[in-house]
């Protein structure tokens, strides 16, 4: 059992530890703009078990105007790795994510979240893991990924969305809704504006009727479709 000094000791380190994980990304960050990783929680403990400092009540991890809220933390500070499980909140701007597990690995500059649930002013998404690159200033999301505009839906294989430009982009895309089924390479969309394209391979189809170009622009609001580039219109009796 450790001794009040022990205790305090090990309070100091877990601010130290702290202080040196923020300090790992600032270098990189600030010459960007983009604020250091700030960690706030109540109280710290060290579990004699495990030679960790857990931190056993609510605690948030800040980046920006990114907030991560866990209804704990265990650090790592040798590894330089942070854990948390239950029900994880993730916020920024107009975007409110849940996660059921949080897990990041200094090495890789990276945190993964699993069973990831999200949705903003505009956008609905679920993956079954997704990973902040706080170097590259990415979300990117992995797997069976769906992300949606309503009345449409884009199930696709890989999604980033880009902190810096405030853009989602969807890989390997295949959309449907108002009737509609659709393919590309890719889809864009950008925050605020009223469309998404779809670019390379873009291919719609309605009943027997389908349509081809270089890029397909589907505006949610409207149901408005536009096709750019070398259009081919089929249409059957």
């Amino acid at each position: 059992m450790l001794s009040w000094s022990g205790k305090l000791l090990w309070s100091v380190a877990f601010c130290l530890g702290l202080v040196l994980l923020a300090g790992y990304f600032f270098p990189i960050l600030a010459q960007e703009g983009f604020s250091e990783i700030t960690i706030r929680t109540s109280s710290v403990e060290y579990d004699e078990n495990t030679g960790k400092i857990v931190a056993p009540g609510a605690s948030t991890i800040e980046w920006g105007e990114v907030v991560i809220r866990c209804p704990a933390l265990e650090i790592d500070t040798e590894k330089r790795e942070l854990k948390s499980t239950g029900e994880i909140d993730i916020t920024w701007g107009e975007y409110q994510i849940n996660a059921s597990e949080l897990f990041y690995q200094g090495e890789a500059n990276r945190l993964w979240l699993e069973k990831v649930e999200g949705s903003g002013k505009e956008v609905v998404f679920a993956a079954p893991q997704v990973q902040i690159d706080f170097e590259a200033r990415q979300l990117l999301a992995e797997g069976e990924v769906s992300f949606k505009l309503e009345p449409f839906e884009l199930g696709c294989t890989k999604l980033v969305y880009s902190f810096q430009d405030r853009t989602w982009m969807a890989f390997e895309v295949h959309l449907s809704g108002e009737g509609w089924e659709g393919q590309a390479q890719r889809a864009v969309f950008k925050e605020g504006s009223p469309f998404i394209s779809i670019l390379g391979g873009a291919k719609i189809v309605k009943g027997n009727h389908s349509m081809v170009g270089d890029e397909i622009l589907i505006y949610p609001e409207t149901r408005k479709i536009q096709v750019k580039g070398e259009v081919s219109i089929n249409i059957q009796p």
